[in-house]
């Protein structure tokens, strides 16, 4: 999926003193907490017992296991009410779950693996009665970590009753997975699932079935927040937020990579039900690269807001899809004046009232300046041109169907979200491909790099690193769907193609991967490329006869002996047999009724390769055999080299003109060149064809005398005969002097001043990143010089990274 990439950061390294860290074990199946904590072996039983004994940078090492809170807020075992005991959070202490309890370092931990749960199911098992009111808290502190834990069986619910933590008012029917209150709390890797809130009395609101989040600057990042709820006509005046609610009037919350999922707010509240996935009011957050489906609630079954003007969130590439809600604005309503990037609103479906272009979004804010914005989104409720939905400020986007890969099924045949598989993936053809703006995020909500002009949505296309210059060296997992005639397909978005088909009684079960990559030692002519279609850890059998087709390119270009390499495996071996490879001549994509320009059985399996020579004539490779059982197979072909390949390319400013030059080799196949032009490195144009000639180590050249030759970006964009491209590195020509840049005091201790001496630092995204690769602090600059507090940072090392689009410069602070 790369296009081209840029990442424009300066990186501030800011050293503080640091003190010796302490890390604490914790491990269920201890008999008690009288180990000293101190290793695996001594461990404590109890997470708290851990957790009190850390200071202000120490950790807390979490063995898997299900683990119940054993003190309430203040420090009793026994309190008068049980269900207030809850796992408490410590100012600077970072508690890590996932360790199968043998880890020496914190890389080895496996926190997907080793699934590590706090749980409220206290008293009866699996009854809610008597579970936890909250079962994290989290007040009056600063940058502290949860990370790597499951969260689940809170059940924040009772009459207006609450109890006062260092100062903090904490009610008991707000918050029933995190209580989370004027802190700097972090949340990483966490899933959040399963809790519940509701106040008995009818006489307040109950907030946050999973997670309230009050007056914080904190970070959700990877988390599944997936099916929360509050009672279905409880006793609450009205519901707000059942995955999240949050109000952010003295911070900037952060909400990265995370999905929120199957939350519902019930109906048969007199004040109604809003914000089935999230609900904002007041604050400026950020919630980048997330997902919201299948959520529900009255009102905003994805998101709801108040606050009007003071609410200011900014979502950027997210994806909303399949809620559903009982009146129009199911993916977004409310009052608030929130940017909305990227984004896609798609299946979004009130049940009771509909209303025409308001189904997805309904703002109800009548003064434009303090209205939503939309730029560059697809909005399926919308029409005409421009699009038709009121009471919003909407730029450049879309009511295109997204063609994700499979929307009914969220997650994926693995049903996990944010996993290669799932289904709100995009298709290859999607509209939402390159049709986003903007440089930022630089990564989606699976890790893959968005490059060039990035995707609309939180998936980054269909891509598996295609069209790259020079050819990936490592192994890339490339989209799976089923075309119309339910042939399943495995595509890397460059319009290739392998297709399993069946006969008799074919079978297919479990969760099946493709991957393409090529190999790193190449040989002197050829490049390899390698097929895998296998089932994930080996999960899934088939049975029948199975059919492989292949497009001409996918194996050579013109005259040249290929390798198929098929299985090697003792296991594969034993079920694959009869094998025949087919040639067919035509264009069809599946050779389905052309003619057999050459059929025969080839051998039966014994891992061996078998050579074959082919040439261009042929548009198709049919290779078909019997499997009983097999649980995957590999495809192993050697390609004759890929000519869309760069030996240099350059510029020069000459006269009043940009001169591009450019070295190919191997041309034979190469089509043509189209050479285009960008002032600021993102959105090109088209302003030049070259045709390739000839073979060799060609030279070309380019001449644009248009240019403003201050500021222009170039790149060659290689077109092959079969229609597929490769992109060329960018040039950047007439580079003015990079702008100075001060940051101070050094070393740094409570504030950072950032100070540059034109405006080109303006409106761009700052992130803080620990030295372990973790974004702990986010925000936007808006004025220069800047001050950025750091006085809630732990002792160590970190990373600003400023995305501006127009510097690279490295700063060190000593």
């Amino acid at each position: 999926m790369h296009k081209s990439l840029f990442l424009i950061g300066i990186a501030l390294f800011i050293y503080f003193s640091s003190s010796a860290q302490n890390t604490f074990y914790v491990d269920v199946t201890r008999p008690n907490n009288t180990g000293a904590g101190t290793s695996w072996a001594t461990a404590k039983k109890d997470v708290q017992a851990a957790i009190n004994l850390a200071t202000v940078g120490d950790q807390v090492w979490v063995k898997a296991g299900t683990y119940l809170p054993t003190h309430d807020p203040f420090a009793n075992t026994a309190p008068a009410n049980n269900r207030d005991k809850t796992f408490l959070m410590k100012n600077g202490v970072t508690v890590y779950g996932g360790f199968a309890g043998n880890e020496a370092q914190l890389n080895q931990r496996n926190w997907q693996a080793n699934v590590t749960t706090l749980s409220g199911d206290l008293g009866v098992a699996n009854t809610l009665a008597d579970n936890a009111y909250h079962v994290v808290l989290a007040v009056n502190i600063g940058a502290s970590s949860l990370d790597g834990f499951t969260i689940t069986k809170g059940y924040a619910v009772s009459p207006q009753s609450s109890i006062t933590v260092s100062g903090r008012v904490i009610e008991r029917h707000n918050g029933g997975g995190i209580y989370n209150t004027n802190t700097g709390a972090n949340f990483f890797n966490c899933i959040i699932k399963g809790n519940s809130a509701d106040c008995a009395d009818g006489n307040d609101d109950a907030l946050g079935a999973g997670v309230m989040s009050n007056n914080c600057s904190s970070v959700f990042n990877n988390c599944i927040i997936d099916g929360n709820s509050f009672l279905a006509a409880g006793s609450s005046f009205g519901v707000f937020g059942a995955g999240m609610y949050m109000i952010a009037t003295n911070g900037v919350c952060t909400i990265s990579n995370c999905a929120f999922v199957n939350n519902t707010s019930g109906s048969g509240f007199p004040d109604g039900s809003k914000g089935g996935a999230l609900y904002l009011n007041a604050g400026s957050n950020n919630i980048t690269n997330s997902i919201f489906y299948n959520n529900n609630a009255q009102n905003g079954a994805a998101v709801s807001y108040g606050g009007g003007a003071v609410s200011q969130p900014a979502f950027t590439n997210c994806t909303f899809a399949s809620n559903t809600s009982s009146f129009a604005g199911t993916a977004f309503s409310g009052f608030a004046k929130a940017a909305f990037r990227n984004c896609i609103f798609w299946n979004n479906t009130p049940t009771v009232n509909p209303v025409a272009g308001r189904n997805e979004i309904l703002s109800q804010e009548t003064n434009v300046p303090n209205q939503p914005s939309f730029t560059n989104c697809i909005i399926r409720d919308a029409s005409g041109s421009p699009l038709s939905v009121t009471n919003i400020i909407i730029t450049n986007s879309l009511n295109s169907n997204p063609l994700f890969v499979n929307l009914a099924d969220g997650d994926g045949p693995d049903n996990i979200f944010m996993t290669a598989d799932d289904g709100i993936r995009l298709q290859c053809t999607s509209p939402a491909i390159g049709a986003g703006t903007g440089a930022t995020p630089t990564f989606d909500i699976l890790g893959l790099a968005r490059t060039g002009i990035i995707d609309i949505g939180a998936y980054e296309g269909g891509h598996a690193n295609a069209n790259v210059n020079p050819l990936p060296t490592v192994q890339t997992t490339v989209q799976l769907a089923q075309n119309a005639a339910g042939v399943t397909q495995y595509s890397d978005c460059t319009n290739k193609l392998v297709e399993i088909q069946s006969g008799g009684a074919y079978t297919l079960s479990g969760t099946v991967t493709a991957k393409v990559w090529i190999e790193t030692a190449q040989p002197a002519s050829f490049v390899k490329r390698h097929y895998e279609i296998a089932p994930q850890q080996n999960a899934s059998t088939a049975t029948g006869r199975v059919t492989l087709y292949f497009r001409q390119q996918e194996f050579s270009d013109f005259n040249a002996v290929n390798i198929l390499k098929l299985p090697t495996g003792p296991s594969d071996v034993a079920g694959i047999a009869n094998i025949q490879v087919e040639k067919r001549g035509g264009t069809s994509s599946n050779g389905t009724g052309l003619p057999t320009t050459y059929t025969g059985a080839i051998q039966t399996i014994d891992n061996a390769a078998l050579s074959v020579a082919w040439n261009a004539v042929a548009a198709r490779w049919e290779i078909s055999f019997d499997v009983t059982g097999f649980s995957g197979f590999f495809l192993k072909t050697q390609l004759a080299i890929l000519p869309l390949r760069l030996l240099s390319f350059s510029g020069t400013t000459i006269s009043g003109c940009n001169n591009l030059q450019w070295r190919t080799t191997n041309e034979i196949d190469t089509r043509k060149f189209l050479v285009e032009r960008s002032t600021d490195g993102i959105h090109f144009i088209n302003i030049g064809t070259i045709a390739a000639v000839g073979t060799g180590n060609n030279r070309y050249q380019f001449s644009d005398c248009a240019g403003n030759l201050r500021n222009d970006f170039y790149r060659i964009k290689m077109v092959d005969v079969d229609g597929s491209f490769t992109y060329s590195s960018i040039v950047r020509l007439a580079t003015p002097a990079t702008s100075s840049l001060v940051i101070y005091p050094n070393p740094a201790k409570d504030v950072v001043v950032i100070s540059c001496d034109d405006a080109s630092l303006l409106n761009s995204e700052l992130l803080v990143v620990s030295a372990d690769g973790r974004t702990v602090k986010q925000t936007v600059i808006r004025s220069l010089p800047y001050t950025l507090p750091i006085s809630d940072l732990l002792p160590g090392l970190y990373q600003l990274l400023f995305r501006n689009g127009k510097t690279i410069k490295l700063v060190k602070l000593r």
